[in-house]
């Protein structure tokens, strides 16, 4: 750098040397008494020569000003910066902005920045003149100083602080895009697990209970499965994240509109401005509103199979990406629900009574050993009710078997609308019925055999009452039923032997008259007929 100020002085030394040299001479023409013409022409170069010394400076003094200005921007680099290679890779955006700012600020690439950085030398001066602009020369740092009125070297700083902050900016911005497009990624890969373990299991009630696993995570926070029933209702199948006792109320009461917006444009749909869905309380959910929620459609070769309800609380709603994902994620589900689906109605086929819909003979013994079983491990009671129709065989032979089955297909209701839901109503065979009840407490002879009997009585009081019919269209006929009460472990030691003291029992109510309900204990100790065994 010092070698190019030394050549552009000694330059404008010799053009100060030349026109010396010809007003000198221009001087001894005149002396000598030259003619006109030859003072006309020395006054032309004289004018020349002075042109081209003006010229040179103000070049030169531009070229000074252009480097002021490069080692005014290199300092302000290497103070907010601090390390060189921060520089480095600052440098392209920050030259591409500024040089719009100066025009005058030409670099010639970025090692000549570097070279001014490393050993160039900057002299900051701050001058008050008279004058808008003026060149001052540093003799002692060999840097021209240009000084204007106000502080060019604060404005420069504010406009590169201003840069560097709205570079900034976007580096955070860039941050919080990588960021999301990798929660993005983790939802979608989530979503591809989801989509596999969807085809692992054939059993509907514990596939749902394994995507819900998958699905509350990464994808969601709250998260429930509305299955179709055949009535075309919404049945709760599984949820996670819900306030217990809440869930059903808002989405299948009052958000049932919801479900049904979802299933009937067959395609996945984001409410985002979710406090203002009339569908939402303040008891929708155990925290804050969610930012979004997710409904995707359940439905595998044109069929209706269901709603997944999702929603998350992030900062963030779901995105169009996530929408797509959970549509491709919808569509495996829904395929795993329809083989789930199909596999439950076969196992449910299987295990009903075609006529009566309860469980048939096989279903029934399944139920026994496994209840008596829990019974033997927790040391709980479980009842048995064993009941046929009175006289059965005369209202065949009266009205026909078409409308005996009708009178089957009654009774069978009555008895499903009587029990809870873990007990096991069950045809045994032609027009007898089984019930078995868990957990039923037994305490004194009396306290089992009693909630046994209560729910006999309430069988055979409801049957008696009801209006059977035995011609087609009429309603005129009555029927009654009988049953037998045994209790496990009180009455029996295992399944085969429940069985057999209940229908001893049973007998024993005919016996008496029918229209009856009897209890294994009093027909022990009426007739003392000893335990069986399996």
């Amino acid at each position: 750098m010092g070698h190019i100020r030394k050549m552009r002085e000694s330059l404008l030394n010799a053009l100060a040397a030349v026109a010396v040299a010809a007003g000198a001479f221009v001087g001894g023409g005149f002396l000598e008494g030259f003619r006109d013409a030859y003072v006309i022409v020395t006054a032309l170069l004289m004018g020349m020569f002075s042109f081209l010394s003006l010229y040179l400076f103000t070049i030169n003094r531009q070229a000074r000003a252009g480097e002021y200005t490069r080692e005014l921007i290199a300092s302000v680099l290497s103070d907010d910066t601090g390390e060189l290679e921060l520089v480095d890779e600052s440098l392209p955006t920050c030259w591409e902005v500024l040089t719009c700012c100066y025009p005058q600020c030409t670099v010639y690439g970025q090692e000549h920045v570097r070279c001014w950085l490393v050993d160039g030398t900057f002299c900051r001066g701050e001058h008050e003149g008279s004058f808008p602009n003026k060149l001052d020369y540093c003799f002692e740092c060999e840097v021209f100083t240009l000084a204007v009125r106000g502080d060019p070297v604060r404005e420069m700083e504010e406009r590169f602080r201003g840069m560097m902050r709205l570079l900034g900016d976007r580096e955070k911005k860039l941050s919080e895009m990588y960021q999301r497009s990798e929660m993005q990624r983790q939802t979608l890969e989530h979503l591809l697990n989801m989509s596999r373990q969807a085809l692992s299991s054939l059993e509907l009630d514990a596939l749902l209970e394994l995507l819900m696993k998958q699905v509350v995570g990464p994808s969601a926070d709250f998260a429930a499965f509305f299955i179709k029933s055949r009535e075309g209702s919404f049945e709760l199948r599984s949820q996670e994240g819900f306030r217990a006792g809440v869930t059903p109320k808002l989405l299948v009461g009052e958000g049932a509109d919801f479900l049904e917006a979802v299933i009937g444009a067959g395609e996945v749909l984001i409410r985002r401005d979710v406090a203002r869905e009339p569908w939402v309380s303040s008891q929708f959910l155990a925290g804050a509103f969610p930012t979004s929620v997710i409904g995707i459609p359940l439905v595998n070769r044109g069929g209706k199979l269901g709603v997944l309800i999702a929603g998350t609380f992030r900062d963030e709603p779901y995105s169009e990406t996530e929408r797509q994902a959970f549509q491709m994620a919808g569509d495996q589900i829904a395929m795993a629900v329809a083989n789930a689906s199909m596999y439950e109605s076969v196992s449910r086929m299987a295990a009903t009574d075609g006529l009566t819909g309860l469980a048939n003979h096989r279903a029934f013994y399944e139920a026994i050993y496994r209840e008596l079983e829990r019974s033997r491990r927790y040391g709980r009671p479980v009842s048995l009710i064993m009941m046929d129709i009175d006289d059965f065989k005369q209202f065949n032979d009266r009205f026909g078997h078409p409308q005996g089955d009708k009178v089957l297909a009654e009774v069978a209701k009555i008895i499903r609308d009587s029990v809870r839901v873990v007990d096991t109503a069950a045809r045994y065979g032609g027009e007898e019925f089984a019930v078995l009840l868990p957990e039923t407490p037994y305490q004194a002879g009396e306290e089992v055999a009693g909630s046994a009997m209560q729910v006999g009585e309430r069988i055979r009081a409801s049957v008696e009452g009801h209006l059977f019919e035995g011609r087609p269209g009429r309603r005129d006929q009555r029927m009654t039923v009988s049953a037998g009460i045994a209790e496990y472990p009180a009455h029996a030691d295992g399944p085969a032997a429940i069985v057999y003291r209940a229908d001893v029992a049973l007998y024993e109510a005919k016996r008496r008259g029918k229209n009856r309900v009897e209890l294994a204990s009093e027909m022990r100790k009426d007739k003392g007929v000893a335990s069986a065994g399996q």
